[in-house]
């Protein structure tokens, strides 16, 4: 049997994985509603479903040995919370209540959150397995991260938005 603390790891980290899925169908919701950006929102998803994956295997990883793992910086609340937020804004995409700007804000608003930047950091352990994967996935969530930040930048600049209003969003 599980205890406390373990079931809560558990938890934590299958909700993680369904904020990274749940963004994924966010951005596939954004296929249809910009389908000249098509090729960028595709590839959007396709990162969402590997950092899916990614948690997949910290997943794997964790139960293999629970005792050598400790909760990390994402209480349940906080992702339940979070993925509650974003189901809803997916509900306001399909419905129409969003428009452009307010779309790419929220884009912004997600790829700039600890959860999307640091999703590794739902747990800690000081084993050289975990080490590496957050080294790992550190690295790719930057390259993901960077692109994305340009390109809803670059889109928002269109609105007016100003680069130095981007910077503290």
């Amino acid at each position: 049997m599980l205890q406390k603390d373990q079931r809560k790891i558990v938890d934590e980290l299958y909700h993680i994985q369904n904020c990274e899925l749940a963004l994924a169908s966010l951005y596939q919701e954004l296929t249809q509603k910009f389908p000249t950006e098509r090729f960028f929102w595709e590839e959007a998803v396709a990162d969402e479903i590997n950092h899916a994956r990614k948690m997949g295997q910290l997943i794997a990883m964790a139960t293999s040995n629970l005792r050598r793992y400790t909760p990390g910086r994402f209480k349940l609340e906080l992702l339940k919370t979070y993925l509650e937020r974003l189901y809803s804004h997916i509900l306001m995409i399909q419905n129409g209540q969003m428009n452009r700007k307010e779309i790419l804000l929220t884009v912004l608003d997600y790829e700039k959150s600890d959860i999307e930047t640091n999703p590794y950091e739902v747990v800690k352990s000081y084993e050289d397995d975990y080490t590496n994967f957050a080294f790992a996935f550190e690295d790719d969530m930057k390259v993901h991260s960077a692109k994305m930040l340009l390109y809803v930048k670059e889109k928002l600049a269109t609105y007016g938005v100003e680069a130095e209003k981007l910077a503290r969003t």
